[in-house]
């Protein structure tokens, strides 16, 4: 009874206390809401505008400059609107001008009288920096924070915010770059919530007309800015390309980054003109996927356990990239179970035109301005059109000003092949070297102005050089030898025996009527000596089953004319014995079309030295040095 008495007692007593609660509550609010109405109404915009520059350069160290006005708006949701903000370190390296800027307000901060931007909106910013400059400043309270004991709890949990920005633009520039690198419709938010916690921030933006969204996390900036690391992710989709990464970012003097990334794009020339690097007129280079690990350290990069797949070509290797923000020097090695060259060969131009003429426009190859390229490949399968390579191992070296394309050893056609490509340019001028032998070489499958002229096992070995300006030219100066031995095998398109049966009795100089069909051969050698374009044909015979002829006279490779001289027996058997009847004829003409002529009569080729075992050497020396 006396507990229920006493219940009965307290119970108006509590609801008195609870009343009296609310009611002081609701007078400091009502307060509070008076005091911030008064002061909206009161406080001048010069005295807001010195208040908010004060902030915002103890957060950043940056200098701050208001010129327009500042007006403090509690209806709704408390929030300062900004007009005409300036933002800049004292070396010029960074700037932001923002036409309007909106600053909510926290709550509890503003109940007491201090102003405390939880949210900044941005509208229509500009961002300015010069990647060539260093920013100068005494560092604001986040890099004091920085600067402090680890565990300095009071600093880990000072408050930041949340910034937005709606319609940004960003001018990059550089000492390097002729114009500023420009990026439009800057739409985002980036969220750090205290000093101590991890931030985040998403967007959109258009960078030459590409449509770009990107995303990003970061665990520790604070450690960043430390110089120590924080684990990241950062996101960039485009029609152009989709970027991921994840991994390890180091602040400190020289950024470090440790981590995996992947990336896919349909055409990598595509993607490659629009953020502004030159890339070859040729090839499609599309369908491009990319995976692999990262490290970047000291201005260098290192990429391992490389996947790389590019025009229907899979790869794996490793690459490197030293210098990679000045002048890159890339090396590396990949494999690759099947190349396909052909794709990278898409749309260069033909170098005959049409009359049968080399083309005289000059070669698409401005300067030769190429990266430091040190490349080793090797294909199980190697495809060049109607070519197929097998085991090619093959070094590409290149400079400014120098290509160089060693291919070390390969098989062919069931033969062993070997070869070197080198291309310099000096003042638009090309000088080219080319070398390569082979052994037990297929003729069947090649190709020769669009057709098969030949079958048989080859052996050739070719050593020439020349200088010019465009395709022409350079077959015009071309000089140096070739050799070619090849045995068991046919020439198609035309019955040599049938052909030169008609030439008996006709006068010197009148045209032979071709004969389809082929003709078979035992052995066939051919010597080429080439001085200026012209490639004289010495010690050079062909020998097969009631045919045996010597060769002499030249090959204009400038022209693209041959005018072949031939003293030739053939056979025909009659029995047991067999008739030799003797024939001379000319080959001349367009080598697309030559035609056959009757010999004459006086027709005397130069004697024929003895035939080595071996074709000549194929050394060549390397390309000059580039001044």
């Amino acid at each position: 009874m006396i507990e229920i008495a006493s219940g009965a007692r307290t119970e108006p007593s509590t609801r008195k206390n609870r009343a009296r609660a609310a009611a002081g509550v609701a007078l400091a609010l009502i307060l509070a809401l008076v005091a911030l109405w008064s002061a909206q109404r009161l406080l001048s915009t010069d005295l807001l505008s010195q208040e908010v520059a004060a902030q915002i350069q103890r957060a950043t160290g940056l200098s701050t400059k208001i010129e327009g006005r500042t007006e403090f708006r509690f209806l709704l949701r408390p929030r300062l609107i900004i007009r005409d903000v300036r933002v800049a370190d004292a070396s010029g390296a960074i700037r932001v001008d923002a036409p309007e800027v909106i600053g909510y307000l926290r709550l509890l901060p503003l109940l007491v009288g201090r102003f405390e931007i939880g949210q900044a909106v941005l509208y229509h910013p500009k961002f300015y920096a010069r990647l060539d400059r260093a920013p100068a400043g005494p560092g604001g309270d986040i890099q004091q924070a920085a600067n402090a004991a680890t565990d300095d709890f009071r600093r880990l949990q000072a408050p930041l915010g949340t910034m937005d920005i709606v319609d940004g633009q960003l001018r990059l520039a550089t000492k390097k770059l002729a114009s500023d690198i420009a990026i439009d419709a800057i739409d985002m938010r980036a969220s750090w919530p205290r000093l101590g916690a991890s931030a985040n921030f998403a967007g959109r933006l258009t960078y030459r007309d590409a449509a770009v969204r990107f995303q990003g996390w970061l665990e520790q900036p604070l450690e960043i800015l430390r110089g120590g690391d924080s684990a990241s992710v950062f996101q960039l989709r485009s029609d152009l390309l989709t970027f991921w990464t994840s991994g390890h970012l180091s602040g400190g003097p020289k950024v470090e980054y440790s981590g995996s990334i992947s990336a896919t794009a349909p055409s990598l020339r595509t993607f490659a003109e629009t953020i502004g690097y030159s890339f070859s007129k040729h090839g499609t280079f599309a369908d491009l996927a990319l995976s692999c690990d990262v490290d970047v350290a000291a201005g260098n990069a290192t990429f391992t356990n490389l996947t790389l797949r590019l025009d229907g070509n899979d790869y794996q290797g490793n690459l490197e990239i030293q210098n990679v923000t000045h002048s890159p020097q890339i090396s590396g090695t990949l494999a690759s179970d099947f190349l396909d060259v052909t794709p990278f060969l898409t749309g260069v131009r033909e170098p005959a035109v049409s009359g049968g003429l080399w083309s005289r426009k000059p070669l698409d190859l401005p300067q030769l301005d190429l990266a430091n390229l040190d490349l080793r490949v090797s294909a199980t399968r190697l495809r060049l059109y109607d070519l197929e390579v097998h085991d090619a191992a093959l070094s590409l070296l290149a400079k400014p000003g120098m290509i160089d394309l060693s291919l070390a050893e390969a098989t062919a056609n069931n033969g062993a092949i070997r070869g070197r490509f080198a291309l310099t340019e000096k003042d638009h001028v090309f000088d080219l070297r080319v070398s390569g032998s082979g052994g037990g070489i297929d003729l069947q499958p090649m190709v020769f102005e669009g057709e098969r002229p030949l079958t048989g096992s080859l052996d050739a070995s070719i050593r020439l050089e020349s200088s010019g300006q465009d395709v022409y030219a350079l077959m015009q100066g071309l000089s140096g030898v070739a050799a070619f031995s090849a045995s068991n095998g046919s020439f198609n398109g035309v019955d040599l025996i049938q052909t030169l049966a008609h030439a008996n009795g006709r006068k010197a100089g009148e045209k032979l009527d071709t004969v389809p069909g082929a003709t078979s051969y035992d052995h066939l050698t051919l010597n080429l000596a080439l001085a200026q374009g012209v490639a004289a044909i010495s010690d050079s015979q062909i020998s097969g089953p009631n045919l045996q002829l010597g060769l002499a006279g030249t090959i204009d490779m400038g022209r693209r004319q041959l005018d072949i001289l031939s003293l030739a027996e053939i056979g025909e058997s009659a029995g047991k014995t067999t008739h030799t009847t003797p024939a001379r004829f000319e080959l001349k003409g367009p080598w697309s079309a030559p035609r056959f002529f009757v010999g004459p009569a006086n027709l005397v080729l130069p004697k024929s030295t003895p035939q080595k075992d071996t074709l000549p050497a194929t050394t060549m020396s390397p390309p000059p040095a580039q001044e």
